[in-house]
């Protein structure tokens, strides 16, 4: 199979059976389109190495980089299509693989192994997919993570956790927990995670991950099904008083900031709560002059986006695969939720190849 290569200085190489030859690159000024040579010819050099010359339009895309073929024939008895030229076995090379420009990389090629994912899964006898554990600090994710990797390898499944805490020890040691670093924690995790997936190991990430857009963007990166979101539904009560970390004090005396998220209730029980609470202010207010009505307030508002959280927002998941509800009076061990992960797992198939 032969195939064509972009030299640095502009000149085009043909790899493969013809390995060595050269091709001309002319760029028309007036459109973004390259042109390889300028007819169809084959001819011997003197070496004996075979020479071919062909017409070929190559469209660079502007917005994405890409090269994608124009014209569908070459001049001469050889035929050129858009996935690429046949050689004389009637086999079809690619002529060009897609080259991007991704955020600050720009023209670099995807390069295809011919071990392919599915080769991998028969290897393992499994189906490489996400794990996604979200929930409050202090909700489980960690534990229910190492207690699922325990029962998945008794059963010879190879698993990988992925802990957001461990994450921040190396991968992720350089950022901080403010909004724009915590999405670019999110970010990539769900890259690192999409690699053990594709190499067909059942991954099991374990972070707070508070945004569903975040969460989202993750999903996206895998084909359809093969990332399973694990909502730890425990409230908000629970978590704090088992605060394993000691991160719920901290921020309650006001010593942390942008580490902890409480759940989202639904409007109505946040607007009757905060009611309470404003009426117990208004009382106190009576008792005080006028002049303390801006303190009031600014007491008021805290109050009102403590109803959100402790620092911020955490957004429940709308449509996850699993959801592991826990409750103060109802005891459920790591394992016994383990294994409602694994009977998903089971049902979908991803413990066979």
């Amino acid at each position: 199979m032969a195939a064509l290569r972009v030299l640095p200085s502009g000149r085009v190489r043909l790899l493969g059976g013809d390995a060595g030859s050269d091709f001309g690159l002319e760029k028309d000024p007036t459109c973004n389109v390259a042109r390889f040579g300028s007819d169809y010819r084959k001819t011997k050099s003197k070496v004996g190495r075979l020479k071919l010359k062909t017409v070929m339009a190559i469209d660079r895309g502007a917005e994405t980089s890409s090269f994608s073929c124009v014209n569908g024939h070459g001049q001469g008895d050889r035929n050129l299509n858009n996935a690429g030229f046949r050689n004389g076995h009637g086999n079809c090379g690619k002529i060009l693989k897609q080259m991007s420009s991704i955020e600050k990389s720009s023209n670099i090629v995807w390069h295809e192994c011919s071990v392919s994912k599915h080769d991998r899964q028969n290897l393992l006898q499994q189906r490489g997919c996400v794990i996604w554990i979200t929930g409050l600090s202090g909700s489980g994710k960690s534990t229910l993570a190492c207690a699922l990797s325990h029962s998945l390898h008794s059963r010879g499944k190879l698993t990988y956790v992925l802990d957001g805490d461990n994450l921040r020890h190396g991968l992720n040691r350089d950022l901080s927990f403010r909004a724009d670093d915590r999405a670019e924690n999110i970010r990539r995790v769900g890259e690192v995670a999409k690699l053990f997936a594709d190499a067909g190991v059942i991954c099991i990430a374990s972070l707070i991950s508070p945004y569903r857009k975040d969460r989202d963007a993750c999903r996206a990166l895998l084909p359809k099904g093969d990332f399973i979101e694990v909502f730890m539904d425990a409230p908000l009560q629970l978590c704090e008083a088992r605060d394993p970390k000691g991160l719920y004090k901290l921020a309650r005396a006001g010593k942390i900031k942008g580490t902890l998220y409480s759940i989202e209730r639904s409007e109505l029980e946040a607007f009757d709560e905060a009611l309470e609470k404003l009426n117990q202010l208004v009382s106190r207010a009576y008792e005080v002059a006028r002049a303390w009505l801006n303190g009031l307030m600014a007491e008021l508002g805290q109050i009102l986006c403590d109803e959100h959280g402790i620092d911020d927002p955490y957004e429940r998941p709308l449509n996850c695969e699993i959801v592991l509800q826990q409750k103060p009076d109802v005891c459920t061990t790591p394992c016994e939720m383990a294994e409602t992960v694994v009977s998903y797992l089971e049902e979908h198939g991803y413990l066979q190849a």
